[in-house]
């Protein structure tokens, strides 16, 4: 669905884990696929540009497959709003600068 992203139900799936069990959070913050996304919203280090890049292709594109099957003027509208309130509010968010890719924290953070 397009306007239902991972990185919340990771983000709620995290608070669970870190209220029920510490050590089925840590497991799930050390992931390589998840744990750079927990990272940065805990430290509030923002998302790496290319990332963001690819979340607004992500939304258009998918927004743009269920405006061809819908083929209603309605929803060509109701789904223009939401991907440019969508783009908007990802653009929005702090870029991290500085690293090459979400999973080299994680990687320093675990290795060192």
């Amino acid at each position: 669905m397009p306007l239902l992203p991972t990185t919340p139900f990771v983000l709620l799936a995290t608070i669970c884990f870190s209220c029920s069990n510490r050590r089925f959070y840590a497991r799930l913050k050390h992931t390589p696929f998840f744990g750079p996304y927990i990272a940065n919203y805990e430290e509030k280090q923002g998302i790496p540009m290319p990332l963001k890049i690819k979340s607004v292709i992500c939304v258009w594109v998918s927004l743009l497959i269920s405006m061809t099957m819908l083929r209603t003027f309605w929803a060509y509208i109701l789904l223009s709003v939401i991907g440019l309130g969508a783009t908007v509010h990802i653009l929005m968010i702090k870029t991290k600068i500085g690293e090459k890719n979400a999973t080299d924290a994680i990687h320093k953070e675990t290795c060192a």
